[in-house]
């Protein structure tokens, strides 16, 4: 493939991805209908990660735990655990019920009327309150991609965002299939023209601005958003497109 088809590609499989994405969140909000905004994707964060699974009743224990001052409750960690067992999922929970709290001290905001630049500010603001308190040891179990995965879901739910010109001021958060297909990018074509692997951790905060500076690039050129071509290369590191 010349590197022109491969954008192509990586659009037309991105842009049917966040469209899937967009329609499974309407469908799951009308689902939980009168829970709030902020701890539904929250919940589906956890099981985007494999922390939980995807199972009817999930979302609605985690967002009445985001809100309790309870402990988590062993019988429904069993029921729902996936690769990081119990106690992954117990310790997940937790710190995002810890951010959550610092999340909703900062005042969310209107995710269903905000802006870019809005959920831009606000992410930036949860990252801070992430790193401040796992270097203070008062959560752990949770890193960049988890505490952002929110970001990812607000950008596919708001449709009416995809088409505003500030909607790539939002950095996306990478995760390992992201991560996988930016090097399969970077040995075979010439879109990562810079890029070195080896001076980069996805546990590093800079790695997203990074990564997300060159889709932005190759959205450029391929008329299209970098929210979209997060999701195509998310799409070629999983191994469902093939260059």
């Amino acid at each position: 493939m010349t590197d022109t088809e491969v954008l192509k590609a990586l659009k037309k499989a991105g842009e049917e991805m966040d469209v899937r994405i967009h329609r499974d969140l309407a469908s799951k909000m009308r689902q939980l209908a009168g829970l709030p905004y902020l701890d539904i994707v929250l919940a589906n964060s956890l099981i985007w990660s494999g922390h939980a699974k995807d199972k009817k009743g999930f979302a609605k224990y985690a967002c009445s735990y985001f809100a309790s001052q309870n402990g988590t409750d062993p019988a429904q960690l069993a029921k729902y655990h996936m690769r990081f067992g119990e106690d992954g999922l117990s310790e997940a929970m937790h710190a995002l019920r810890e951010i959550r709290r610092a999340m909703s001290a900062k005042q969310a905001p209107d995710f269903r009327t905000c802006s870019p630049r809005d959920i831009r500010n606000f992410a930036m603001a949860v990252l801070r309150a992430q790193d401040r308190m796992s270097r203070a040891g008062h959560i752990t179990g949770v890193g960049p991609w988890l505490t952002k995965g929110w970001v990812k879901q607000v950008l596919c739910r708001e449709r009416r965002l995809w088409k505003d010109p500030d909607v790539d001021v939002v950095i996306l958060p990478t995760g390992l299939e992201v991560q996988r297909g930016v090097d399969i990018l970077h040995r075979r074509t010439g879109l990562m023209y810079g890029y070195n692997p080896a001076f980069f951790s996805e546990k590093d905060h800079g790695y997203d601005a990074i990564v997300h500076g060159y889709l932005e690039d190759m959205a450029a050129k391929a008329g299209t958003s970098a929210l979209h071509m997060n999701s195509g290369v998310y799409l070629l590191g999983a191994g469902k497109v093939a260059i």
